[in-house]
Protein backbone atom coordinates (compact mmCIF):
# COMPACT_ATOMS: atom_id res chain seq x y z
CA UNK A 1 0.00 0.00 0.00
CA UNK A 2 2.89 2.37 0.69
CA UNK A 3 4.06 2.09 -2.91
CA UNK A 4 0.60 3.11 -4.08
CA UNK A 5 0.61 6.14 -1.78
CA UNK A 6 3.98 7.26 -3.15
CA UNK A 7 2.68 6.90 -6.72
CA UNK A 8 -0.48 8.85 -5.82
CA UNK A 9 1.59 11.64 -4.22
CA UNK A 10 3.78 11.86 -7.32
CA UNK A 11 0.70 12.02 -9.53
CA UNK A 12 -0.74 14.87 -7.42
CA UNK A 13 2.59 16.69 -7.70
CA UNK A 14 2.59 16.23 -11.47
CA UNK A 15 -0.94 17.63 -11.85
CA UNK A 16 -0.29 20.53 -9.43
CA UNK A 17 1.54 22.72 -11.94
CA UNK A 18 1.62 25.83 -9.75
CA UNK A 19 2.98 23.83 -6.78
CA UNK A 20 0.27 25.17 -4.46
CA UNK A 21 -0.22 21.76 -2.79
CA UNK A 22 -3.72 21.66 -4.27
CA UNK A 23 -5.16 20.96 -7.70
CA UNK A 24 -7.45 23.56 -9.22
CA UNK A 25 -10.10 22.97 -11.85
CA UNK A 26 -7.88 24.22 -14.68
CA UNK A 27 -4.99 21.97 -13.67
CA UNK A 28 -7.37 19.01 -13.39
CA UNK A 29 -8.92 19.66 -16.81
CA UNK A 30 -5.50 20.18 -18.39
CA UNK A 31 -4.27 16.87 -16.96
CA UNK A 32 -7.23 14.99 -18.41
CA UNK A 33 -6.85 16.65 -21.79
CA UNK A 34 -3.07 16.37 -22.15
CA UNK A 35 -2.20 13.16 -20.31
CA UNK A 36 -5.33 11.02 -20.52
CA UNK A 37 -6.48 12.48 -23.86
CA UNK A 38 -10.01 13.16 -22.59
CA UNK A 39 -11.45 16.62 -23.16
CA UNK A 40 -13.99 16.87 -20.34
CA UNK A 41 -17.10 18.94 -20.83
CA UNK A 42 -17.85 21.46 -18.09
CA UNK A 43 -20.50 19.15 -16.67
CA UNK A 44 -18.20 16.11 -16.69
CA UNK A 45 -15.44 18.15 -15.07
CA UNK A 46 -17.87 19.27 -12.36
CA UNK A 47 -18.88 15.68 -11.59
CA UNK A 48 -15.34 14.26 -11.52
CA UNK A 49 -13.88 17.22 -9.64
CA UNK A 50 -16.57 17.07 -6.95
CA UNK A 51 -15.81 13.41 -6.25
CA UNK A 52 -12.31 14.48 -5.19
CA UNK A 53 -13.09 17.89 -3.62
CA UNK A 54 -14.81 16.63 -0.47
CA UNK A 55 -14.72 19.95 1.40
CA UNK A 56 -16.05 21.87 -1.62
CA UNK A 57 -13.39 24.56 -1.41
CA UNK A 58 -12.77 24.54 -5.16
CA UNK A 59 -9.48 22.68 -5.03
CA UNK A 60 -8.25 19.15 -4.43
CA UNK A 61 -5.83 18.96 -1.53
CA UNK A 62 -3.16 16.31 -1.28
CA UNK A 63 -5.19 14.63 1.47
CA UNK A 64 -8.39 14.57 -0.63
CA UNK A 65 -6.52 13.23 -3.65
CA UNK A 66 -4.76 10.47 -1.72
CA UNK A 67 -7.88 9.42 0.19
CA UNK A 68 -10.04 9.28 -2.94
CA UNK A 69 -7.58 7.26 -5.00
CA UNK A 70 -6.68 4.90 -2.12
CA UNK A 71 -10.40 4.21 -1.67
CA UNK A 72 -10.79 3.56 -5.41
CA UNK A 73 -7.80 1.19 -5.39
CA UNK A 74 -9.16 -0.65 -2.34
CA UNK A 75 -12.58 -0.98 -3.99
CA UNK A 76 -10.99 -2.33 -7.15
CA UNK A 77 -8.92 -4.83 -5.18
CA UNK A 78 -11.96 -6.07 -3.29
CA UNK A 79 -13.64 -6.96 -6.61
CA UNK A 80 -10.87 -9.36 -7.57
Amino acid sequence: MMANKVKILKLHEMIDKDKSQSIGRTEFKTFFKNKIKVDLTRRDLDVVFKTFDKDNDGSISVKEFVEHLKKAINNRNSLK
